[in-house]
């Protein structure tokens, strides 16, 4: 647990006959999540398995899609298509002024607003951390500031959360 390493060559030795697709398609976008790679073919599997699985399923695959895209995976339009209609996703709860605020603090790259805007959103949020709507807005802050490592932390946490 928390070795990358050895998650990748974990991950090298499985094969889609004996794990559920959407089992593999998180743990590919945790892996690229915590190496910082964030690929496209990732996104795509995510993107797909959040259209075609169950109910309980879709939404957890569709939360996953939005917290690698919000690390800016790459994406097709006709990925970017399918990814817009997704109705699934756990919604941010965050005021309209506090999200606001963090997107304007990701625009201007200030990092410590940024991480007192993170800080806030989490500790509302309370034990659970805060939902997918308001985690992508913080990654994607994070990212924008530098902040890379914290957003792959963030990512990280989140994905772990739709298993």
């Amino acid at each position: 647990a928390g070795d990358l390493a050895g998650a990748k060559v974990q991950r090298g030795g499985l094969t889609a006959d004996g794990i559920a697709a959407n089992d593999l398609a998180l743990l590919d976008a945790l892996i690229a999540a915590a190496s910082g790679k964030s690929d496209g073919p990732t996104l795509d599997r995510l993107v797909e398995r959040g259209s075609v699985s169950d109910a309980k399923s879709r939404g957890k695959m569709q939360n996953a899609a939005i917290l690698l895209a919000a690390l800016d995976a790459p994406m097709t339009a006709h990925t970017r298509g399918e990814f817009a209609k997704f109705s699934a996703v756990e919604p941010g709860k965050a005021t309209v002024a506090k999200a606001t605020a963090l997107d304007l603090a990701g625009d201007a790259k200030l990092q410590g607003e940024i991480a007192m805007l993170a800080l806030w959103l989490s500790a509302d949020a309370g034990a659970a951390g805060p939902p997918v709507g308001d985690r992508a807005r913080i990654i994607r802050a994070l990212k924008a500031a530098g902040l890379e490592e914290d957003a792959r932390a963030f990512a990280v946490e989140g994905l772990l959360a739709q298993r």
